[in-house]
């Protein structure tokens, strides 16, 4: 195995995790970012149906973020064992 092979497989589980707290980060702030500079989007469109009190609007959006969320986890969890050595 070269050098360079080596090196990635041991740094990939680090990067992936930053990747994935990247992700998360940006997800979970997009609704204050959308907000406060008026971008029309998810975020925004969940912040608005709170306030009109469209609940089943909101609680739309809330589970799509959740399963985003989810799912990055769930596939840097599978990326991270496929590479990191330590981990079979």
């Amino acid at each position: 195995m070269s050098r360079g092979a080596t090196l990635a497989r041991n740094a990939a589980p680090a990067v992936l995790a930053g990747m994935a707290l990247g992700a998360k980060t940006a997800l979970s702030s997009l609704a204050i970012v959308e907000f406060v500079f008026t971008w029309n989007g998810a975020g925004y469109a969940f912040i608005l149906s709170v306030a009109t009190g469209n609940v089943a609007f909101a609680s739309a959006i809330a589970l799509v973020f959740a399963v985003a969320l989810a799912l990055v986890g769930g596939l840097v969890a599978l990326a991270t064992r496929a590479v990191n050595v330590s981990a079979r």
